[in-house]
């Protein structure tokens, strides 16, 4: 969760339930600690990101086994960790992509997060380290998580995994890439892709939302910064509107996997996630949308915020139902 807004300016927006108690605490805390993004090093920022996700990883769930992969990419490898709650070897499998506006994070960022998802699915959790921006732009994190889907498929039993039921999962930048990964397997026929769990998605980068003017300082991750991470993902000229990144505006969304959204109602992209779970539902595709009063990195952090160990449970009974029989 970045601490980069200096005041909290209301605990309530009409139509929706007041900020928790937990997340007032936490605001107030960290209220004035923040650097913008533009004035820090991409060295620190990364680190800093790290260093706080970590935090209560003493906490996760013990698994298992967990074992590391490579899977082979455009121009080298990207590392796949798999978390296996229990001693099977022909699970069902959740792809879990991570967040970080595509300029941070790792499979170490999120390990607690995967183990919890793995504990609560019942399933493995295979998170896939793609390559960030801006040293990689789009779209290499999106190749390389299409490279990883299909190493999945392809290397099942090497893996340990049962290849033809498998979930796509991630947070923020991860969500968009989830997103967009269900949209590219409804497209490729790959069958095998149950469901598609988005935990506070940033699938609208054109921010066309109420929530990135309702939300966009405040409450931890400002609009600014959301900007500042697009900046660094997009290539030059492309539309923020694009459907390749932005998957809101995908002509048709017919037949892609059913979705579980999982916002926080304080955050400037809530409202990303609640036009996509339209869209689908207007689709015809299953999609179900969880709000809690807290803000965006709840999930990710769940060791600090009961709300995150909620949305876990329920993304984690969404992935053993898709994947069911």
């Amino acid at each position: 969760m970045a601490n980069e807004s200096a005041t909290i300016p209301v605990t309530c927006i009409e139509g929706y339930d007041t900020m928790d108690e937990e997340t007032g605490a936490f605001l107030a805390a960290a209220a004035g600690s923040g650097v913008p993004l533009a004035r820090q090093d991409i060295a620190d920022i990364r680190n800093d990101y790290e260093q706080r996700l970590r935090t209560g990883i003493e906490q996760a769930p013990a698994m298992a086994a967990v074992e590391e992969h490579a899977v082979p990419v455009f121009r080298g490898s990207i590392p796949l960790r798999i978390y296996r709650p229990v001693a099977d070897s022909c699970l069902p499998v959740i792809l879990f992509l991570h967040g970080g506006g595509f300029v941070k994070g790792s499979i170490d960022s999120h390990e607690a997060m995967c183990r919890e998802l793995a504990l609560r699915s019942g399933l493995a959790v295979a998170a896939a380290g793609y390559r960030l921006a801006p040293e990689h732009r789009y779209p290499v994190a999106q190749d390389d998580c299409i490279c990883a889907l299909h190493w999945l498929g392809a290397h099942a039993a090497e893996a340990g995994v049962n290849g033809g039921r498998m979930v796509v999962a991630g947070d923020s930048a991860g969500g968009q890439l989830a997103a967009a990964l269900a949209v590219y397997a409804r497209d490729a026929g790959l069958e095998a892709l149950r469901g598609q769990i988005l935990f506070y998605p940033c699938v609208d980068m054109a921010s066309s939302g109420a929530s990135h003017n309702q939300c966009a300082t405040g409450f931890g991750l400002t609009e600014e910064s959301v900007r500042w991470y697009y900046n660094a993902y997009l290539p030059q000229g492309m539309a923020c509107d694009d459907p390749a990144v932005s998957p809101l505006y995908t002509e048709n969304l017919q037949g892609v996997a059913p979705a579980a959204v999982f916002n926080a109602v304080y955050d400037p992209v809530r409202s990303d996630g609640e036009l996509f779970v339209q869209r689908l539902r207007a689709a015809g595709v299953s999609a179900r949308l969880a709000l809690y009063p807290t803000v965006h990195g709840f999930v990710s952090t769940y060791t600090r915020f009961h709300a995150g160990r909620r949305a876990l449970a329920a993304a984690g009974a969404f992935a053993a139902e898709v994947t069911a029989g």
